[in-house]
């Protein structure tokens, strides 16, 4: 292997003697965005579509990465229509509204990658950083690395050796990671990081704990908070977009989607773990927040 310049200088690396990244997203900022995501892999499978198949309209609690090899088609997405081409990513930030389907004749072939990076202050990576919604990409060069994680994340999934999860996590962040540092001109960040409210923190913290047990109530939200109702109402408008109860239900939703995907129990049995222990109460909360019902997500995972 030559390089343009030596490694090391006597006893001074020499940066320069290595090719800079072309599209990587600079400051501190940003740093610290990627630092704080909880990036969670659930599930990955590779797709050979038939003729006439597409995907319905649908909204997900995961964000969907879809590698699109073969075939060409579109995706609406909140309202808008993007065609997809191949090779390309397709990336659909968690919560929205899309349905995809190919052209007549030209059936898909792809890879479907979904996950979870949400921020500890509230929003989600994807959008937080501005992702791209389409991205052409090289499959046989500078983008061979991210082709061979998805091919990977579809091959743990499909036979989940032993550590099967640890690896997909690393590799979805391998996924992520090539994205912003090979692609990085193409994001659009939208917003920097809302600093988490140091008040708030107990109180998303009790909501993890408590939602297998039920109803999480906004008075014990504010006591560990330390502060009144009203303002607790406040700082997650604030800090999260929206209200206490909606966000309670978005992270029962999340987790219901993940346990569906990793446990064999029957739906009611998942319902009872996530704290909705009343059947048509969660098939009502999980088909409105992602367009689907329980059986078919699992199903379609």
């Amino acid at each position: 292997m030559s390089l343009s310049a030596p490694v090391f200088s006597g006893c001074r690396r020499v940066p320069a003697s290595f090719p800079d990244w072309p599209g990587a997203l600079g400051g501190l900022s940003i740093e610290r965005i990627l630092a704080a995501a909880r990036i969670e892999f659930v599930s990955a499978a590779e797709w050979s579509w038939i003729e006439g198949r597409s995907v319905p309209r649908r909204r997900m609690p995961t964000t969907t990465i879809g590698f699109h090899y073969a075939g060409a088609g579109r995706l609406r997405l909140a309202g808008r229509e993007h065609r997809i081409t191949s090779p390309s990513l397709q990336i659909v930030p968690a919560g929205v509204w899309h349905d995809v389907r190919h052209e007549p004749g030209q059936p898909l072939a792809s890879i479907g990658l979904h996950f979870q990076a949400p921020l500890p202050g509230g929003g989600e990576l994807i959008e937080t950083l501005g992702f791209p919604i389409t991205l052409p990409i090289d499959p046989d060069g500078v983008d061979a690395p991210l082709v061979e994680s998805m091919r990977t994340l579809a091959r743990l999934d499909a036979h989940r050796p032993v550590g099967w999860r640890m690896l997909a996590s690393a590799e979805v962040v391998r996924v992520l990671m090539h994205l912003v540092l090979e692609h990085g001109q193409s994001f659009r960040p939208v917003a920097a990081m809302h600093s988490l409210p140091a008040r708030l923190a107990p109180a998303l913290a009790l909501i993890e704990r408590e939602l297998p047990a039920g109803p999480v109530r906004i008075g014990d939200l504010a006591a560990v908070a330390g502060v009144s109702t009203v303002h607790l109402r406040t700082l997650f408008h604030r800090a999260t977009g929206t209200s206490p109860h909606r966000y309670v239900q978005a992270r029962r939703i999340a987790l219901a989607c993940q346990l569906l995907r990793e446990d064999d129990a029957p739906v009611a049995v998942i319902a009872e773990r996530v704290g909705l222990p009343q059947p048509r109460v969660f098939h009502r909360l999980f088909k409105a927040s992602t367009g689907t019902t329980p059986g078919r997500w699992r199903g379609e995972m």
